[in-house]
């Protein structure tokens, strides 16, 4: 599917039946992720276990490696010799 098209109501409807899954029965995500189909419906439900499981790894990194903790470093003050203002 391109990403100008716009998905199916089945697709959409698969996709949140398998994040939900993915979220409260992830034993049953599982088996779904290795099962084979081709309807609109199972292959949404496909991507939405996957999507889940991105984003719950992406939730499982410590906040000490995640990039977005050095936004805060780089509003500080500027070290440079060049910035400080001489009196």
């Amino acid at each position: 599917m391109n990403s100008e098209e716009t998905p199916s109501p089945d697709y959409l409807k698969g996709f949140n039946y398998g994040y939900m899954i993915a979220e409260h029965v992830p034993d049953l995500a599982k088996q779904l992720s290795t099962a084979t189909g081709a309807s609109d419906r199972f292959v949404g439900m496909k991507h939405g276990i996957e999507q889940f499981e991105l984003e719950k790894s992406k939730s499982d990194v410590p906040k000490w490696l995640n990039p977005d903790r050095l936004k805060d470093l780089d509003s500080g003050p500027s070290k440079d010799k060049e910035d400080k203002v001489k009196d």
